[in-house]
């Protein structure tokens, strides 16, 4: 299916509202990727339930691992590899006792041929605040750990390989992860930042051009060293894993956008209060068009307002999805507004 097309039609719902067509919905509501490339695919609910699936397996390691390890052994590069991991243990660890503070849940635990990574419940944190500190956590452990290690260094006169090792290691682990692409913790904070200013939607779709631009130059950069030395490619590695993360990165955008619209009423009602966010529209605007500027962390309320300028109404959040979902893709605010008024 294209993504200009509807997914497939559900049947006739008795019930009223968008929270009683919510299984409906999750097949139906595919319009121009609602005009913010989301691309979804017609079959959402089954990546739903194979993601729900693969989230009850706590503990993983990727298969390539054990390739790292077999390397690292021929190589007598052990301890160098062990140093790493080492490192990014604590990274995670970091990482993992703030979201802990802030009571985000993991899902699994990844053992990756690049490091580990924590998975978090639904791919997001719903504060974007609470996304930044942690997200800087993990950079913070390196500044730490390498500070830690210069200390012992100097003040205990040791020059001792490992521990120059160790604390270049985290210099570079740290630099690199503060880089503003996604999955990276740089990637993270930009998007995050931006979020509270942009809404979600269009701070995830700058950030995912930046990391497209920056993971090819990563990947020319790499191809340049990898000519020059003859054997370092470990930077044409990571701009490989970046390019093809990047699949992965929208593919959960998607999800969780999608299920931000499906379940918008439970974001009130769960909190209570909730900040509220004002967005002023001329009356002929295709409602389509506002959903990049709703976000998670807001609740938002819509002024529309005639080509003099005068407030003609107000719409909240909730009615400008339901009015997509009842009267069409296509539907302008003004024709929802009146709808309303009925």
């Amino acid at each position: 299916m294209n993504s200009g097309e509807w997914g497939v039609k559900p049947k006739p719902q008795k019930k009223s509202g968008l929270a009683g067509r919510r299984d409906a919905t999750w097949g139906r509501f595919v319009c121009r990727g609602v005009a913010v490339n989301m691309n979804l695919s017609p079959n959402l609910n089954v990546e739903v339930n194979r993601c729900i699936k693969n989230s009850s397996k706590y503990f993983y390691i990727h298969p390539l691992f054990y390739f790292v390890l077999i390397v690292a052994i021929f190589t007598q590069n052990l301890k160098k590899v062990a140093i790493l991991y080492m490192i990014a243990v604590i990274h995670e660890l970091f990482h993992l006792i703030v979201a802990r503070n802030f009571k985000i849940k993991i899902e699994c635990v990844k053992v990756m041929p690049f490091g580990i990574t924590l998975k978090i419940k639904d791919n997001y944190i719903p504060k974007p605040e609470h996304e930044i500190i942690v997200a800087i956590a993990g950079p913070f452990s390196n500044a730490l750990m390498m500070f830690i290690a210069f200390f012992v260094k100097i003040y205990y006169l040791l020059d001792i390989d490992d521990i120059t090792f160790f604390i270049f290691a985290n210099i570079v682990i740290g630099v690199i992860n503060l880089i503003p692409v996604l999955p990276l913790d740089g990637g993270r904070i930009l998007k995050a930042i931006l979020t509270i200013q942009w809404g979600f939607i269009k701070a995830f779709n700058f950030t995912l051009k930046v990391t497209k631009i920056i993971s090819f130059f990563l990947f020319i950069l790499g191809i340049y060293m990898l000519y020059l030395t003859r054997f370092n490619f470990s930077l044409l590695l990571i701009a490989a894993f970046l390019i093809f993360n990047i699949a992965n990165e929208q593919q959960n955008n998607n999800l969780m956008v999608m299920k931000e619209i499906v379940y918008y009423k439970e974001k009130l009602l769960k909190e209570g209060i909730f900040k509220a966010k004002n967005i002023v529209v001329i009356y002929n605007l295709p409602a389509q068009k506002l959903l990049k500027n709703f976000s998670y962390n807001h609740f938002h309320l819509v002024t529309v307002i005639d080509s003099k300028m005068n407030i003609i109404g107000t719409l909240t959040e909730a009615q400008i999805i339901e009015g997509l979902v009842d009267l069409g893709c296509e539907v302008k605010v003004e024709e929802i507004l009146l709808n309303n008024r009925l």
